[in-house]
């Protein structure tokens, strides 16, 4: 049957007069007759019995007009809710971002992107850095937040600037460090080249690495207990929150050692427009002192 089969069985059922059903739809009477004929044909059953008081409704017709009913709001529902995704008033905005970044930074433009988008979902892959741009050129989201100097094959604006710090509970020197346990990070590629450059640059001996953890924030935790130092990139922010012991890190050439947070999205255009929302406030948060 055809979504018309359904509302000349909807119209016929509310008016029980063919004539008020064909006006009401806009078809010739004769026309909605033969399509009604036709409708009953190929169900193999007769649906409506015509008399003096009207159009009678059989069983199985009162069985099909209630399934016209429901046929009717289903589509109507779901022409609705396409022409919501055609708005951009409903869909999904796909992230995937550096676990810190989603933890300590990310709420700031979700507040202002979720304020005027309420029905916009929003759904957060956290990944290592060297890993984030690796799910943006699959297709697998819509926008990244990425550590590190990753992501030229894509449009990027460096959102935020860290520097290296050693970070300690108690103050340590730098010849101390070869003697004194040191926690680390699993670092995304480009972090780990930075820092290892660093120690090379001052130090013969491997350190001495005696906790490895997944997240920066946690080494931070542990630092705290005293149960080792760590290098880490902060904001001077961070440093104040966690009460610990810091010095910021240069290279051997003096320049201090400086990681940048880059926002990615990709160069072409064919986006949902909330989607393109999102990245104005991002940008937009980027360029405000």
């Amino acid at each position: 049957m055809k979504d018309t089969d359904w509302q000349i069985i909807n119209e016929l059922y509310k008016t029980r007069n063919i004539t008020k059903a064909a006006n009401n739809l806009f078809i010739a009477q004769p026309t909605l007759t033969k399509r009604l004929q036709y409708i009953e044909d190929e169900l193999g059953t007769t649906l409506i019995i015509r008399s003096a008081r009207g159009l009678i409704f059989t069983p199985e017709g009162e069985y099909i007009a209630k399934q016209a009913q429901k046929y009717l709001r289903f589509w109507h529902a779901t022409q609705t809710q396409l022409e919501n995704f055609r708005n951009d008033r409903y869909g999904t905005l796909r992230i995937v971002s550096a676990y810190t970044f989603v933890k300590y930074h990310i709420g700031d433009y979700l507040e202002q992107f979720q304020a005027t988008h309420p029905n916009v979902s929003v759904v957060i892959r956290t990944e290592r850095s060297d890993m984030v741009e690796r799910c943006l050129l699959e297709g697998k989201a819509d926008v990244a937040f990425v550590r590190g100097d990753y992501g030229h094959d894509f449009r990027r604006t460096v959102i935020l600037k860290e520097r290296a710090y050693l970070v300690s509970k108690k103050e340590l020197s730098f010849a101390d460090l070869t003697s004194h346990p040191r926690i680390d990070s699993i670092w995304g590629e480009y972090t780990r080249t930075l820092l290892d450059r660093w120690w090379a640059e001052n130090f013969t001996e491997v350190p001495r690495t005696n906790i490895i953890l997944r997240e920066a924030d946690t080494c931070w935790q542990m630092v705290k207990r005293g149960l080792g130092y760590t290098v880490s990139f902060l904001s001077e922010e961070t440093i104040k929150e966690l009460g610990v012991h810091s010095i910021p890190l240069s290279f051997a050439d003096g320049s201090p050692i400086m990681r940048n947070t880059w926002f990615l999205y990709p160069r072409d255009t064919s986006r949902p427009e909330f989607v393109n929302n999102f990245i104005d406030i991002v940008e937009n948060k980027s360029n405000t002192p």
